[in-house]
């Protein structure tokens, strides 16, 4: 397949432009116009195109030409939808430089933006040229309006950032393992190539059950704080302590590092008991660093603060309707992504825009706000799975979905080589109920059995087993666990209680316990600038190395069997204030990008726990959607599943398909047990 390089050029102005408007809409949209665009075959020569839409469509060949092609641009969901919606075409393969960079771990320390990744490749000694600028003075003018010269100037500069994509794809590629640029193929089209459609008219209805939803919410809210308008709630709420005590009745709680001693927080707890009639804690209060002294904790209550932007982007609707009603906004979360889904519902598919290794750990990020990574299931209070059930396959196909059982569970289990767990995941047991049976003491088969007649104490004690197995893995402390158990799988419990279940767990999962401490020794040897091998049955899971540096940055990190690393740039010991900001210690951190700011982010074995098993869990499941995506095409990952689209008389072959795929695993992790669970229908919410 012959490599073709191209970067297309768009008007627009200050109200019509990406930053303020999803890719699909920004193309779909009457105003766009291309100005034009530069294109390069293989080594050869870069050329610039510019002209009306037909003279652009001639100059870009036959369809037919181009299915013979790998598409190499930055950033592909822009230019991919650009070329497959203004032009009719679709390439081959699609490459994306942007994602590329990402994968590799480059936009942690530089960015990933064409001149960032120019200037460090250029400070390395490349020979790579700069980026220009002329894309700035372009706003507001449609090709009508540029000078013969402005126009040569401009297709100078179109052309000058296909010799830069060109040449950090050469660079790029060698560094990247084997598949990973067919996975990328794979997540671009669920943008440039969509199968799915919007149901406009559910997505309607929600959004106005929603709003009714909230209204309610909100004037409850009025009535606790004895206001009588919207008004005068926001007044109310500007006080910080009428806003903790409204928080303290939906489950809040104040995290223990408010108070200077365990004892001190669990009077709190019997006092907050007293308060709120005995409403168990679900979340933390926010709170951060007071800015008058850093000794000190005061509330994040204010608009930019990240707790209070983590509740209002939470599942629980009367925490989206008080964060809403406290910050004066006119709308919740839930209703500006229903409204960005309603806008692209006006289009005949849905593009799925998302970001390849936009986490840490390499999972896909939801990209320009739309947020199909994450859609209510309908099983928290308030919600319902209406989203999932919007998006619909076309006439005469069928939406499959499979989802990935336990996945993570089973990962940690075979790093840790916790072998009663993958016994019980290997043989079709039931490690909830087993867990269970460890907590309470309880007969395994009375559990089974309670469960199975809808006992709802037995029932109980196998969700506590869930939550547990699901969310103890990871060092996490009693009361996380308390808070999150209850958030997320319906359990309640005393303070008591969640302290016994972890203290359980970590004494009858000492495997994945003692590889917490293997990961902190990992940390050691990275810091001393160590490597070796480590995880898995026969400690070779994993490799670790201190010393590695990245385009001349010092990025200590673990490679993972699929030939990904996880990178840890600066990877130091540093000063560090504790979780109750009272007292510094000795802590391992390193750098991540976030925009065009630098966080310091700490690390210790549990986390870097938590981040090889999600980074294995998806490398998997990334080596599962190529071999699913050889039959049927993938549209759309949401966390563990994968979604096909598949013709009505396929649909039974397909489903065997994707449980095949997804049982089976690569030969770089022999013998780890893994099971999906797999539906057809004709929408999402119905597999």
């Amino acid at each position: 397949m012959k490599l073709v390089f191209l970067d297309f050029e768009s008007a627009y102005d200050d109200d019509y432009s990406l930053s303020r408007m999803p890719t699909a809409a920004y193309v779909r949209d009457p105003r766009f116009e291309t100005i034009g665009y530069s294109m390069a075959v293989g080594d050869g020569p870069v050329s610039w195109h510019t002209g009306d839409a037909g003279e652009l469509r001639q100059s870009l060949g036959e369809p037919s030409w181009w299915r013979d092609t790998v598409l190499i641009t930055h950033n592909a969901f822009f230019d991919a939808l650009v070329l497959a919606w203004r032009f009719g075409i679709e390439p081959g393969r699609y490459v994306c430089t942007l994602s590329m960079a990402r994968a590799l771990g480059i936009d942690h320390t530089a960015g990933a933006s064409l001149a960032a990744l120019a200037d460090l490749l250029r400070a390395q000694g490349y020979d790579i040229p700069r980026k220009g600028d002329e894309v700035v003075r372009a706003k507001g003018k449609r090709r009508a309006d540029f000078t013969p010269d402005e126009l040569a100037a401009y297709g100078a500069y179109c052309r000058n950032d296909t010799v830069l994509c060109r040449d950090l794809f050469h660079v790029m590629f060698p560094l990247l393992p084997v598949g990973e640029l067919r996975w990328h193929d794979i997540a671009i089209r669920m943008a440039a190539c969509p199968l799915l459609h919007l149901n406009r008219a559910v997505l309607q209805t929600e959004l106005e059950r929603v709003r009714e939803r909230k209204a309610e919410l909100v004037a409850t809210l009025a009535r606790q704080l004895h206001v009588q308008s919207v008004a005068q709630l926001e007044a109310a709420l500007a006080s910080s302590a009428r806003m903790t005590r409204i928080l303290e009745l939906l489950g809040g709680g104040l995290p223990m590092k408010w108070f200077a001693d365990e004892t001190g927080y669990l009077t709190y707890l019997q006092e907050r008991n007293e308060r709120t009639g005995g409403v168990p804690v679900a979340f933390g209060i926010p709170v951060k660093p007071s800015p008058s002294d850093a000794s000190k904790l005061t509330f994040a209550y204010a608009k930019n603060d990240e707790g209070l932007m983590a509740l209002a982007g939470c599942d629980d609707p009367k925490l989206q309707a008080l964060v809403a009603a406290r910050l004066g906004a006119k709308s919740t979360i839930e209703e500006s992504r229903l409204e960005k889904l309603i806008v692209l519902s006006e289009f005949d598919r849905l593009s799925v825009p998302v970001k390849v290794s936009g986490a840490h750990t390499h999972r896909l990020a939801s990209d320009d706000g739309v947020g199909i990574q994450n859609l209510p299931t309908g099983r928290v209070e308030g919600q319902s799975n209406a989203m999932r059930v919007a998006i619909e396959a076309p006439a005469r196909h069928v939406v499959v979905a499979g989802d990935s059982r336990q996945v993570e569970a089973r990962t940690l289990a075979y790093e840790a080589n916790q072998l009663d767990l993958l016994h019980l995941f290997a043989t079709g047991g039931d490690p909830y109920a087993d867990m269970a049976v460890q907590i309470s003491g309880l007969d395994a088969q009375a559990i089974r059995e309670g469960v199975q007649a809808g006992d709802p104490v037995m029932v109980r004690w196998r969700q506590t087993g869930k939550a547990v197995v699901l969310g103890a893995g990871f060092g996490m402390g009693w009361e996380r666990f308390m808070k999150m158990a209850r958030a997320q799988h319906g359990v309640v419990m005393e303070p008591y209680m969640a302290q016994h279940v972890i203290e359980v767990y970590r004494r009858t999962k000492h495997c994945i316990v003692k590889f917490w401490s293997r990961c902190d020794a990992v940390l050691e040897a990275m810091l001393k600038g160590g490597s070796g091998w480590f995880g898995g049955p026969d400690e070779k899971l994993f490799f670790y190395d201190g010393a590695r540096e990245l385009f001349g940055v010092p990025t200590p990190g673990v490679r993972l069997p699929d030939g990904l690393w996880l990178n840890y740039p600066r990877l130091r010991r540093e000063l560090v204030r504790d979780d109750g900001n009272r007292e510094m210690s000795d802590e391992t951190v390193y750098d991540r990008r976030r925009g065009h700011s630098v966080q310091r982010r700490r690390l210790y074995g549990a986390k870097l726990c938590e981040n090889l098993t999600q980074a294995l869990a998806f490398a998997i499941m990334k080596w599962q959607a190529r071999r699913i995506a050889k039959c049927y095409p993938v549209v759309l990952n949401e966390h563990d599943a994968w979604v096909m689209v598949v013709p009505q008389e396929q649909a039974g072959e397909a489903l065997a398909w994707v449980r095949s795929c997804m049982r089976d695993v690569p030969d770089w992790v022999p013998g780890l047990p893994l099971d999906c669970k797999a539906g057809t229908g004709p929408n999402y919410g119905s597999c």
